[in-house]
């Protein structure tokens, strides 16, 4: 199960956005972290390439933003697109050795094979991490060797402690109920992590409601979430004519991001 998080979110993006900062302000006072975290956003979104891995260092360590592994994620995913890094494992190795963001960015990056392989030490690991994360970690190693009955009750748990992962995973997975729609509770995650946003967008695109698709990759886009392929979709509504209008500095950032790809947005 290469990318578990992302296959089962439809792509974690698959990645990746921006969560509200959830830092210490005085009065009307901004701090300097939160300006920091503004000023990366802004850069990312013009196509600044590094900035993708300033932002996975902020979602990290909670510089500036809440700290949040989903965010984390897609950053890391945003700069593996950008070509800024070669390998989630490489950049994994980059991590300090007791970091609980590299243990689960190796785990969501590694094949089913190994994780059965490995079960009982990640098991372990995850156990002694005791995070609301490490719940939902746990569960995506019982989900490799079909123990759902397990996978369910650590999601759960994962869930009322508060871990994203395990929201993202329930919403979208085969493990939750089959009556509840999952644009709701996919909205009701927007609201925890930014991530969400594009997932939602791309549900919309499916079901051909362009309008709807428009409003939340401009949500994501706010965040530094959207994608290369979300951005040209982007562009391509608002020249045919789309009910959501974008301004003429929309086109040029998002032209400008997907330049920054290695590719143009052709005029006629």
């Amino acid at each position: 199960m290469k990318h578990l998080v992302c296959s089962l979110t439809a792509f974690i993006m698959t990645c990746t956005g921006l969560q509200a900062a959830n830092i210490q302000v005085s009065g009307n006072a901004i701090s300097v972290e939160e300006t920091n975290v503004k000023e990366l956003i802004d850069s990312a979104r013009w196509g600044d390439r590094q900035a993708y891995l300033h932002l996975a260092d902020c979602y990290r360590n909670g510089t500036g933003v809440k700290k949040d592994f989903l965010c984390f994620y897609a950053m890391v995913k945003q700069a593996l697109s950008f070509k800024v890094i070669t390998s989630i494992k490489e950049y994994a190795q980059t991590l300090p050795k007791n970091d609980t963001f590299r243990t689960m960015l190796e785990i969501s990056d590694a094949t089913n094979d190994i994780l059965r392989e490995k079960k009982d030490s990640l098991d372990r690991i995850l156990t002694e991490m005791d995070t609301p994360d490490s719940y939902a970690f746990r569960a995506i190693i019982a989900i490799t060797i079909n123990d759902e009955d397990t996978a369910l009750k650590l999601l759960r748990t994962a869930s009322e402690k508060g871990s994203n992962v395990a929201g993202l995973i329930l919403a979208a997975s085969g493990l939750k109920e089959p009556t509840i729609s999952v644009i709701p509770k996919f909205e009701m995650l927007c609201k925890e992590t930014p991530v969400t946003y594009r997932m939602l967008a791309n549900i919309y695109i499916k079901k051909g409601d362009k309008k709807q698709a428009a409003i939340y990759l401009m949500k994501s886009e706010e965040h530094a979430m959207i994608s290369k392929k979300n951005a040209k979709w982007l562009l391509e509504y608002d020249k045919s004519g789309g009910e959501i209008k974008l301004t003429e500095n929309d086109r040029q950032r998002l032209k400008a991001f997907v330049g920054a790809t290695g590719e143009e947005f052709g005029e006629e």
